[in-house]
């Protein structure tokens, strides 16, 4: 009894948790779709909806495409671990988490909100994303 009242409280718990929600599509999505393919879907996406190249994501310096990289960290980051994406986006955890902990200041920008609302959507519709 003890053992099934302790499960259904976490059940409870778990189904009111925006978290557990977020661990669900991580698998769901690892299932379906490879982290190398997740991460070219949505590096295309962001580039496309950018018009910054995939190499220029992951290797300029200019406050330009370091805000197109922060909202690919963002994006991945919602399937992705610090260490899964340092090690394709060839960077380091600790950059990868630095990244992370800018996007809300980043967000303020009209340039980043706007095109990080076009990467959700596009993505969104994308059948390779899509749960």
């Amino acid at each position: 009894q003890a053992n099934t009242t302790s499960s259904a409280m976490l059940y409870h718990r778990a189904i009111g948790d925006i978290t557990s929600l977020a661990v669900f599509l991580f698998t769901y999505i690892s299932i379906k779709m490879k982290k190398e393919e997740l991460f070219d879907t949505v590096i295309g996406v962001v580039s496309e909806c950018t018009g910054i190249g995939r190499e220029a994501i992951l290797r300029c310096k200019s406050e330009e495409c370091t805000d197109v990289r922060c909202i690919s960290v963002h994006v991945m980051g919602r399937y992705l671990t610090d260490a899964q994406i340092a090690r394709l986006m060839g960077l380091t955890s600790r950059g990868v988490n630095y990244i992370r902990g800018t996007f809300l200041l980043r967000s303020k920008k009209w340039f980043v909100r706007s095109n990080y609302e076009a990467v959700l959507k596009m993505l969104g519709s994308n059948a390779l994303m899509a749960v």
